[in-house]
């Protein structure tokens, strides 16, 4: 999707949002494909575009959670469109 077209669902009142999403697993892998999977639920949402995702790398985790061995973290930054505010609110919580 090009500026030109966000502009345009922006104009006819679509919302434009930044999502800074975090996970924590107990192995590199398991902490990737979590949220490759949560970025891939939103951006299969009926009424949201994902204009752009930067996934940021896999760290371990220096104090883990009380109980848990080891523990490893990565974020991705989204940016994305939402028909409207239901539609934003319900991006959220998925």
């Amino acid at each position: 999707m090009n500026q030109d077209e966000i502009e345009e669902k922006i104009n006819e009142g679509w919302i434009k949002a930044w999502f800074a999403i975090e996970v924590m697993a107990t192995s590199k892998e398991l902490t990737e494909k979590a949220l490759a999977e949560h970025v891939e639920k939103l951006s299969k949402m009926k009424d949201v575009i994902v204009i752009s995702k930067d996934f940021k790398s896999v760290e371990k985790v220096e104090n883990p959670p009380k109980n848990v061995k080891e523990a490893y973290s990565q974020v991705v930054e989204i940016t994305l469109l939402a028909k409207d505010l239901l539609t934003l609110i319900t991006a959220i919580v998925i």
